[in-house]
């Protein structure tokens, strides 16, 4: 089970199973005049970060570097079960993306709980 979900506050949760894979894609396009023009990600990276609230310690428990097909604007999120053998407990996580020219922009944040 995973759910993925935006709120008002453009933070974004993430609802996952514990010791359960989960694996997403992520689009990069413009709005130009054409439909689906993608962004040319070649030479850039995406990693995602999750760790424990900052009342909690802080901790970093999860970073992974998201696989890129940079031609298409194509970027994939692939959590094991093993990357997710985490405590049952809500857990702030980002995605920065670092363009070949060394830029980074967060290009999404929120809360990944992490279910029985």
């Amino acid at each position: 089970m995973a759910q993925l979900g935006n709120t008002p506050r453009s933070q974004t949760s993430l609802r996952l199973e514990a010791r359960k894979s989960f694996a997403m894609n992520i689009w990069f396009e413009t709005k130009a005049d054409a439909p689906f023009n993608r962004i040319d990600l070649t030479g850039a990276t995406v990693v995602f970060v999750a760790s424990r609230r900052v009342y909690k310690g802080g901790d970093v428990v999860l970073t992974n570097n998201l696989e890129i097909d940079g031609t298409i604007g194509l970027a994939r999120l692939k959590l094991q079960a093993a990357d997710l053998n985490l405590t049952v407990d809500t857990y702030e996580f980002s995605l920065v993306l670092t363009t070949a020219d060394g830029y980074s922009v967060v290009i999404a944040k929120g809360e990944m709980e992490i279910v029985a």
